[in-house]
């Protein structure tokens, strides 16, 4: 089966981003098919401080660049991905999971690559992946399955203490 697109979705936390990425190219290369990296960006926060005690005191935050910091990533990224591989980049608005619902509705992507986070976070999104034949590729463990999985391996280690034999004859 060779799918149309590979959408990988690049989150914000510089470690599960290369992560994301290099499953979305091992899975793009396997089936075929052509590269999206689509970069999400947090809206910034803009507030005003005002002081009581100076007249006409102000404070007015620098000016946002979380999209020029997200393009300079996605630049970065699309440089890395094999000449080979032929690779689209997007940059997905402040509300992420009406962007990516819109994407996938087109029919284009037959894989979703992605952090955990953002199937926890987008759950609109996630349910619309399940609708469909799309095959959705979560990335990384999420923190709380991954102390699961060092639980259970621990626990099937573990051997209980053997009896020690006891002698009811003997008086010590």
């Amino acid at each position: 089966m060779s799918m149309c697109e590979v959408l990988a979705v690049l989150e914000d936390a510089e470690d599960q981003l290369w992560t994301t990425f290099e499953a979305a190219i091992d899975l793009a290369a396997a089936e075929n098919a052509r590269l999206t990296l689509a970069k999400t960006v947090e809206a910034g926060r803009s507030y005003m401080w005002l002081s009581p005690f100076a007249f006409g005191g102000a404070y007015v935050p620098p000016p946002i660049t979380a999209e020029a910091d997200a393009e300079r990533l996605l630049t970065r990224a699309a440089e890395l991905v094999p000449a080979w591989l032929p690779v689209t980049t997007l940059m997905l608005g402040h509300d992420t999971q009406d962007a990516l619902r819109r994407l996938i509705r087109n029919g284009r992507y037959g894989a979703v690559v992605a952090g955990p986070k953002l199937f926890r976070h987008c759950p609109r999104f996630a349910r619309d992946l399940r609708r469909t034949d799309i095959r959705c590729v979560a990335t990384g463990k999420p923190p709380a399955l991954e102390f699961q999985r060092v639980c259970a391996r621990l626990l099937s280690d573990w051997q209980p203490p053997e009896p020690v034999a006891h002698n009811a004859n003997s008086i010590t």
